[in-house]
């Protein structure tokens, strides 16, 4: 009888486990404050560990133009050209390699030369620059308006 009640318990618990884990479009969306309409996702990499440090990278293309316009609405999107910090963050530059890799040290944004970014700091400390900080916490949005696809990456060290 008491090993029915543990496996119940365990069915139940992993049950809520999953009902509340978030999908990664709503987790762009909550964080972007974006209605990510006629989304479709091409491509996730995650590697959070248990501590739950880690990179997550994801990609949607989008068929129209409709959350391309509520960036241009948002003031909290900047357009092209990146600026210094974002663009080292993104793509490394003569001192350092892009903070946004997979396991293998490749960057994980493509070159895009159109657009529009979000970078939200997420760091508690933001006393210093966020390119010489011990750890890393952010989030680093962009939309290439060339091919209306918008890469999420989440980054916390």
């Amino acid at each position: 009888m008491k090993k029915i009640k543990y496996l119940l318990f365990a069915i139940i618990i992993s049950l809520l486990m999953v009902s509340c884990a978030q999908s990664d479009k709503s987790r762009v969306s909550d964080e972007l404050k974006l209605k990510l309409v006629k989304a479709n996702q091409i491509m996730k990499y995650d590697d959070h560990g248990a501590m739950g440090d880690g990179t997550r990278f994801i990609t949607f293309e989008f068929d129209s133009n409709d959350t391309l316009n509520q960036i241009k609405s948002d003031s909290n999107w900047k357009k092209f050209p990146l600026d210094k910090t974002t663009k080292t963050l993104m793509y490394g530059d003569e001192k350092t390699s892009s903070y946004v890799t997979d396991n293998n040290s490749r960057p994980l944004f493509p070159e895009i030369s159109e657009g529009y970014y979000m970078l939200i700091d997420r760091q508690e400390d933001k006393s210093q620059n966020i390119l010489n900080r011990p750890s890393s916490n952010f989030t680093l949005a962009v939309y290439d308006t060339k091919t209306n696809t918008l890469y999420f990456a989440e980054i916390d060290t």
